[in-house]
Formats: structure tokens, C-alpha cells, sequence
């Protein structure tokens, strides 16, 4: 028989203070039931890209009911903008700092060694799936934490895809996205008697997730992006339906997030994502579950990609490791923001070297509701400070202007505080 069980009550978790300060959660309840939780992350995706987040003309009607039916973040940033890093970092919940995933560069083996969420879930019961691209090393076989694997090997490739699944890579033919839902699919339909935790990992919408009639892949137009997206959000409606016709839908938590933004001409930036501008650190993130989530819910709170780990660990009912630097942000849900973070870091780190223009253009950046303070690592001299409320495109340096001084001085010492925290080893 398929797996049914009763949704958890608000509250469910009880909150606990760790040594350092953090709420930590632990499950009320060891044997008590637990929600079925799906994560799915899409590549490169803005935040302004889905028809619930403002976009003038792309239709996204099934992410957009997870918004309309569920809630969104409003105030969610990437803790890297960068593909391998902050799937790093969704995946632990950490900082790259500490975490160790810095880059792009193949880390097969320290991508074995991560201590993942998925993990703590398994010990609490959960079977767990990871679908679609890691990309945290190019060594594509299975890591801890997953009972089922099906991963691509590094970028993977958007047609006919190479899959490592049941201990073997094979290629198999299709279009990647349709064959990573397939796969998603038919692992929510397994029978079981204990609640699933699955990740997928959408290699789209990356700039060569898009076929073109001829069979070739568009390198240039932005509009690429949108057939893309299309099929990331049929594979959304497929998930809904399979839950809907299980009648589980109400009892499975289903977040959507991506692990950077892109560019299409800001800041004379073009299908770029690592500088820390708002285009790129900016993070959609809207998660439907009924149990504790009003519908249509605009969420407010700065929240970090780091906090994924703990939010999914607080809804399973697990307890939330001291090696965590993320919070849950369950308490957000009913607008308990007492004591709620009120800035959140950006880390880039540039070991890879990617492109000319880039060499050298480390950073760790703070952000607040209104300012950004932006102190490039090895370039002291050319810091930026950005008001957001009057300047949201950035387009004023505001770091030399004496009006600023006081805010520049107040950057400074959250800069210093945020750093410690990412730095520290607990």
C-alpha cells in the first residue's frame, strides 16, 4: 500500500537553544508521523523568473500554485552564486567557507565526505532519493545519505543523458529534464510504509538545456531560458498530479529553489552569475504545505540557501546538528520573526579562475533589508555600499559618501560578525 500518514501539527518540532546561540530543533517524537518532503532545484534560475514572482510574460502555472497554494520567501539569497558551492551549501547547510565546495572544480572526493541533510533523515527513517545533477565533483556514483541514486556525471548533458543509476552509467535517450521527472515519478510511487525524502536537481534551465528544432543548442539567445523553465514546470505539474492522485498531497512538503541568477544585460553582465549583485544572489524560493503554511503567504525574513538544511530537518522531525550554520526558518511560517537574523552573507571564492575578468575577485559580502556592502577580498581600495531602497538597480556606490559613513561603519562590523559565524567551528 502506498504510504499515508497524518500531517504534523504546528509545533511539532520543539525548538531548542544550542551552545552557540542557534535554535536548534529536535523531533517531538521519535515514532510519531512524519511529512513526505520533496526538494527541487533548478539550475541558474532568477528569481523574477516565474509568472508568481513578477515576470511580464513566462506562465509557470504549476511552480506558480506551489506560490498561490503554499507560500513564498520574499527575502531569500543565495550564500554563493555558483552551481557547485551552494548545492553544496543546500545540501549541508553551511557556508562554502566550511563546507570546503569553493568552486566549479571537480571535488570528487571531498563531495563524498559532506555531511548532508539527507542523512540526519535517514537515521529518523526517512527513504531518501537524489535525481539529476550533483555536480559537486564530476564523479557521478552514489553519495551518503541516499537510498536511491540517479545522478548525471559533472554538468551532464541535456539531451541523451549519461545517468548513473542501479550501479551503472548508461546513457539514456530523451530530453534530460523529462527523464529526471520520470525517474523522480516512479520512485514517489514505490511501495512503502515510511515516509520518502527526494531531491531532484534539474540540470535546466543552464544555458545548453534547450534543443532547438534542428537538434542543435542555442549557445546565445536569453530566450532559451523559457522552453526550458516550461519543461521544468511540466515536471512540476507531473509531481503534483502523482501526489494528488496518491491523496497525499496535503502531507508532503514541496520546496522549489535554484542555486544561482543570471544575467541577461545588468550591470553590463551578460549569462554571468558570481558577482554579488542582486540579479544573481537573489534566490526564488516558495515551499507549499498546508500544515503550517497559509496559502498565498508572502514570507518575509532574511533567509539564506544555508537554511534549506535545517527547515527540511525541522519539518522531518529531526534534529539539527551543531555542524549546521543555517536556521530553520519554520518559525517564519507563522510570522514568529522575534530574533530573526538581520543580515545575511554572500561568499565567492575564485580558486577556478573561470574567466579572465574574473581573477581575483573574492569577496564576502553582507546584505540588510535596505544596504549591501560589497569589500572585494583582494582589491581593498574598491569597496562598494549600495542603498537599496533608493538605488534597487545599484547604480550608486555609495561607500565614499560622508552621508553614508555611519552605515559603512555599521556594514563593517556585520561583515565581521557574519564572518566569524561562517568561519567558526561550531
Amino acid at each position: 500500500m502506498k504510504h499515508s500518514m497524518i500531517t504534523l501539527a504546528a509545533g511539532a518540532a520543539v525548538l531548542s537553544v544550542a551552545g552557540n546561540g542557534q535554535q536548534r530543533s529536535t523531533p517531538a517524537s521519535e515514532s510519531g508521523p512524519r511529512p513526505d518532503i520533496i526538494v527541487i532545484v533548478v539550475d541558474d534560475l532568477r528569481w523574477d523568473e516565474l509568472a508568481a514572482t513578477g515576470h511580464p510574460y513566462i506562465e509557470t502555472p504549476h511552480i506558480d500554485r506551489l506560490a498561490v497554494e503554499g507560500g513564498t520567501l520574499t527575502s531569500a539569497f543565495h550564500a554563493v552564486p555558483l552551481c557547485s558551492p551552494n548545492r553544496a551549501s543546500i545540501l549541508t547547510g553551511q557556508y562554502p567557507s566550511r563546507h570546503g565546495i569553493v568552486d566549479n572544480i571537480s571535488r570528487n572526493l571531498a563531495s563524498h565526505h559532506l555531511n548532508t541533510f539527507p542523512q540526519a533523515l535517514q537515521s529518523v527513517g526517512y527513504e531518501t532519493a537524489f535525481v539529476g545533477k550533483w555536480h559537486m565533483g564530476n564523479d557521478p556514483t552514489p553519495r551518503r545519505g541516499f537510498d536511491y541514486w540517479a545522478a548525471l556525471p559533472g554538468q551532464g548533458r541535456s539531451i541523451d543523458p549519461e545517468i548513473y543509476e542501479n550501479g551503472a552509467l548508461q546513457v539514456v535517450n530523451g530530453y534530460t529534464t523529462d527523464i529526471l521527472t520520470e525517474r523522480a515519478v516512479s520512485f514517489m510511487e514505490r511501495d512503502r510504509n515510511r515516509p520518502y525524502f527526494l531531491y531532484i536537481g534539474h540540470k535546466a534551465i543552464h544555458p545548453d538545456s534547450v534543443q532547438l528544432d534542428d537538434g542543435s543548442i542555442d549557445p546565445n539567445s536569453p530566450r532559451r531560458y523559457v522552453p526550458a523553465l516550461l519543461a521544468v514546470d511540466e515536471g512540476v505539474g507531473r509531481i503534483l498530479a502523482v501526489l494528488e492522485a496518491q491523496g497525499t498531497i496535503d502531507r508532503t512538503v514541496i520546496l522549489l529553489t535554484s542555486d544561482n541568477g543570471y544575467w541577461f544585460g545588468e550591470h553590463n553582465l551578460s549569462l554571468e552569475r558570481r558577482l554579488p549583485y542582486e540579479e544573481a544572489i537573489r534566490m526564488p524560493l516558495l515551499i507549499r504545505y498546508p500544515a503550517l503554511v497559509e496559502a498565498g503567504r508572502e514570507i518575509s525574513g532574511l533567509v539564506s540557501s544555508v537554511d534549506i538544511a535545517p527547515t527540511v530537518l525541522e519539518l522531518a522531525g529531526a534534529g539539527i546538528g551543531d555542524h549546521i550554520q543555517g536556521r530553520s526558518f519554520v518559525p517564519l511560517f507563522a510570522g514568529r520573526a522575534e530574533g530573526w537574523r538581520d543580515t545575511v552573507l554572500i561568499e565567492f571564492y575564485t580558486y577556478e579562475n573561470p574567466m579572465p575578468w574574473l581573477v581575483d575577485m573574492d569577496y564576502r559580502a553582507v546584505r540588510t533589508d535596505r544596504f549591501k556592502y560589497i569589500p572585494w577580498t583582494r582589491h581593498p581600495g574598491e569597496n562598494e555600499l549600495y542603498d537599496l531602497v533608493e538605488d534597487p538597480f545599484e547604480m550608486s556606490n555609495r561607500f565614499t559618501d560622508p552621508d553614508y559613513a555611519a552605515v559603512v561603519a555599521d556594514m563593517r562590523l556585520r561583515l565581521q560578525r557574519e564572518t566569524l559565524h561562517a568561519l567558526s567551528l561550531q
